[in-house]
C-alpha cells in the first residue's frame, strides 16, 4: 500500500510502477485521498493540486507519473509514510530538487499553493519579489527545462544555509549576517544569483531593505537589466551592493 512507500528500494518502485494495473490503482488512491468530501479522513485531503493529462505508468525507458510522486515523497519524506505528507517549502530544504519536483503533482502542488502565495501575497514576501519577470511575462513555473520553481527553492534553501530564514527576511537580519564572516556576501551572492525570481526581484527586494528598512536613501539601488546583478558564472552588482551592506555601521 501507499503507506509503505518509504520501505521500497527506488529499483522496486520503478517496478511496481511499470504494471498499469498497479499505476491506475495508485493513480485512483491518490484522487481518493486528495477529495474534499466529508468522509474522506486523509490528511492528504485537498492538499494536492493533479493537473490534467498525467501518464501514470512507466515504461522501460520513461517514468511515470506513479513512479515520479513516489520517487519525490520518498526524497521529502525520508522514513515517514506517505499519508503523514504535509506539503511545506522548509520540507524542500537539503534534499534532492530536482528529483522532488519531477513530478508534476509535487511541482504543480508546491507552486500553487506554496511558491506563488509567497511572492505575491501580501502578508507573505509580495514587499520583496516581482510578481512577473523583468519583461512583464510569467516566470517558468511548470516547465521541464530552466524551471524557475526548483531554482528559487534552491535559493531558498542555500540562504537558509546562509542564514538567512525567508519567512525572516529584514534588513537588520541581512546586515548582521553580512558581518558576522567575511565570505558571507559571497555565498549570499551566489544562493541569490541561480533563481531567476530572485534576480528579477533584487531592485524591489533591495529598495524596501535598504532605503525603506535600513534608511539608506543615498545607497544607489541598480536598477538595470537583471542581467546586471550577476549570473552563477559572472558577478554584477548584488556582490557590490552585499559588500557595501556588510561596511555599514
Amino acid at each position: 500500500t501507499s503507506e509503505n512507500i518509504h520501505t521500497l528500494t527506488d529499483e522496486q518502485i520503478a517496478n511496481v510502477s511499470k504494471s498499469k494495473t498497479i499505476a491506475g490503482g495508485f493513480k485512483n488512491e491518490v484522487y481518493r485521498m486528495n477529495e474534499n468530501t466529508p468522509e474522506n479522513t486523509s490528511s492528504l485531503k485537498g492538499k494536492l493540486v493533479i493537473p490534467e493529462g498525467l501518464i501514470w505508468h512507466s515504461t522501460e525507458t520513461t517514468k511515470g507519473e506513479t513512479e515520479k510522486i513516489l520517487l519525490s515523497m520518498k526524497e521529502i519524506q525520508g522514513t515517514n509514510n506517505f499519508s503523514s505528507f504535509d506539503p511545506n517549502i522548509d520540507a524542500l530544504f537539503g534534499k534532492d530538487k530536482d528529483k522532488i519536483f519531477a513530478s508534476k503533482i509535487i511541482l504543480h502542488t508546491f507552486v500553487d499553493n506554496h511558491l506563488k502565495p509567497l511572492i505575491t501575497e501580501e502578508d507573505k514576501l509580495a514587499k520583496y519579489f516581482e510578481p512577473q519577470d523583468y519583461y512583464g511575462n510569467e516566470y517558468n513555473w511548470y516547465g521541464d527545462d530552466d524551471n524557475d520553481a526548483i531554482a528559487f527553492v534552491k535559493a531558498l534553501d542555500d540562504l537558509n544555509t546562509a542564514g538567512i530564514h525567508y519567512n525572516a527576511m529584514s534588513f537588520g537580519l541581512l546586515k548582521s549576517i553580512l558581518k558576522s564572516s567575511p565570505n558571507k556576501p559571497r555565498e549570499v551572492n551566489d544562493a541569490i544569483v541561480q533563481s531567476k525570481i530572485f534576480t528579477h526581484s533584487l531592485t524591489k527586494m533591495f529598495t524596501e531593505l535598504v532605503h525603506n528598512q535600513g534608511g539608506y536613501t543615498s545607497i544607489p539601488i541598480y536598477s538595470g537589466d537583471p542581467q546586471g546583478w550577476g549570473t552563477p558564472t559572472q558577478d554584477g552588482e548584488l556582490i557590490k551592493i552585499l559588500n557595501v551592506i556588510r561596511m555599514l555601521p
